[in-house]
């Protein structure tokens, strides 16, 4: 693991799972050594930012955000007050259109629909 000083963390600290994310979440993850403060903000310039997670863990799985893009970046929390943050890391969420979401509903109950059919047929033939 890589051994931080307090208030330093390195340019690449903070990474994510995926820069577009259709899923409905993604995750965060960084390498520090002690607690981190994570801030999030809908603008680059983080005039609208809260903190989302301050603690010791060394990942974060984000979900719940509507379209568009989001930005995270990270400092050491026990010197918060006078650390740097990383560089913003950018994750735009983009989920799937309601048409293509429909058309996998639409396939997998049919899946479902013959899987059960299947069975009941199966089951009546060897009463």
């Amino acid at each position: 693991m890589l051994i931080l000083s307090p208030g330093s963390l390195p340019a690449q600290a903070l990474q994510a799972d995926t820069d577009i994310a259709t899923a409905g979440f993604f995750q965060l993850r960084w390498t520090a050594d002690g607690p981190v403060e994570l801030q999030e903000s809908p603008s680059p310039d983080f005039s609208m930012a809260r903190t989302i997670y301050i603690g010791a863990d060394t990942a974060r799985i984000i979900s719940g955000k509507p379209d568009g893009d989001w930005f995270y970046r990270l400092r050491p929390a026990e010197a918060a007050s006078r650390a740097q943050w990383t560089e913003p890391l950018q994750v735009t969420v983009s989920h799937h259109p309601l048409g293509r979401a429909l058309a996998f509903f639409t396939v997998g109950a049919a899946v479902f629909a013959a899987t059960l059919a299947l069975i009941i047929k199966g089951s009546r033939q060897y009463r």
